[in-house]
């Protein structure tokens, strides 16, 4: 925390950033790794065959509704 800027000064670079203090910080680290995920499983489902894209679709949902219980 000792190298960290003073607040409006973390502000300040934030909004040149066009992000937020808590980017600039880490604290939304985990939020943008599970974010990367969710855009490689679309990426990846999007070069599927139509029909495999429906057999995946129902293993999914059977796969979420098992989860629940």
């Amino acid at each position: 925390r000792e190298s960290m800027p003073p607040a409006d000064y973390a502000c300040r670079i934030a909004r040149i950033l066009n992000t937020t203090v808590e980017n600039l910080v880490g604290e939304n680290q985990a939020k943008t790794e599970k974010q990367k995920q969710n855009a490689r499983i679309i990426s990846l489902f999007e070069r599927l065959k139509p029909e495999d894209k429906n057999a995946l679709l129902q293993v999914l949902s059977t796969m979420a509704n098992g989860s629940r219980g």
